[in-house]
């Protein structure tokens, strides 16, 4: 079976081409989760320290589960790095996110899986952009120039759908991975705000308030005024966890949709790189050896020059991110 030679029955590429894949978005999402982390973290996690800095709490249970909840997300940041961090393990080992191994860090496994898009794509576009040298008719029959072709696309060594397919794996690797995290810190973000001594605060600094209000209307004694002293000083430690769990609670529902956000990258990615692997199967498993043996005819049923620019765009935007996901120094 073979494909008839015209533009109504040329394979046609999926709609959804790579220049749609917003491999920019990563950053700020990553930036916005970033942010958030850094808040959780200015809050000590042990008893005691919190203790010292915020004063004492009535609810001891529920201060205890605040900060196991703390503790978790706290895990839960370090293994999704940061830019900050990879700029840190670079500067230990260069090789980092360029080695034979997938980082631990997932911030940093998705520079790497980027880095492998932008290489991807410049195959795509080198191949596409390599064909009429490849299949000129004075480099042998139609047979022997369609042999050539499959090889290129779909060698069993370095065939441009084995490219492919590994890009594919290494993008559902990852996403199944973030995906898994994102329920997990999901989870312990609920805890986190359900279990949060805020109220406890808020309680304190009002009851303090009120106390400090009916010492002051009655007769000054060194008593008295020793008692003021604390009630402010404790009002003070109160009102400097009420300021970080602000912070903190402010941008807490932003954190399990910025992840979604990136594993829709990474969803979208694998999409567009499958197509382009069913593509060049149909073109190769369905067409003639003459119609392979003609570059025109197989740049059209490849996409036509539209192909070429998604592609380009994409390694433009991939290089692009690579380029700026570390911090700058």
């Amino acid at each position: 079976m073979s494909i008839d030679q015209t533009s109504a029955d040329t394979p046609k590429t999926n709609d959804l081409g790579p220049s749609g894949v917003q491999l920019d978005q990563i950053k700020p999402a990553w930036d916005a989760i970033t942010s958030w982390l850094a808040g959780t973290k200015a809050i000590p996690h042990d008893v005691d320290a919190v203790l010292e800095r915020y004063g004492v709490f009535q609810d001891e249970e529920n201060l205890a589960r605040f900060l196991a909840a703390l503790e978790i997300v706290r895990v839960w940041g370090d293994l999704l790095g940061s830019p900050a961090s990879l700029t840190a393990r670079i500067a230990e080992n260069p090789n980092y996110i360029t080695g034979p191994e997938v980082p631990e860090e997932l911030y940093a496994a998705v520079v790497r899986l980027t880095i492998r898009v932008e290489n991807t794509a410049g195959t795509v576009v080198t191949t596409y952009d390599s064909l009429p040298t490849l299949l000129d008719p004075a480099h042998g029959t139609a047979k022997e120039r369609a042999d050539a072709l499959k090889q290129v696309l779909r060698g069993e060594n370095r065939g441009l759908t084995k490219t492919i397919d590994q890009l594919a794996t290494d993008s559902a690797d990852l996403r199944a991975r973030l995906t898994a995290l994102q329920k997990e810190l999901a989870s312990s973000v609920v805890t986190l705000t359900t279990t949060s001594p805020l109220n406890e605060a808020n309680r304190t600094i009002g009851a303090l308030r009120a106390e400090i209000e009916t010492l002051h209307q009655q007769t000054a004694t060194p008593e008295t005024e020793k008692r003021i002293r604390e009630c402010e000083a404790e009002i003070s430690k109160k009102e400097s966890l009420v300021h970080a769990l602000h912070d903190v609670f402010s941008t807490a529902h932003k954190v399990t949709p910025k992840l979604i956000e990136v594993c829709g990258v990474l969803e979208y990615l694998g999409g567009v790189v499958r197509s382009a692997k069913t593509t060049i199967n149909m073109v190769c498993g369905l067409s003639s050896d003459e119609q392979l043996g003609t570059a025109d005819w197989v740049k059209k049923a490849l996409g036509n020059a539209s192909m070429r620019t998604q592609w380009q765009e994409l390694q433009d935007k991939a290089r692009a991110f690579v380029q700026h996901a570390q911090v700058t120094p």
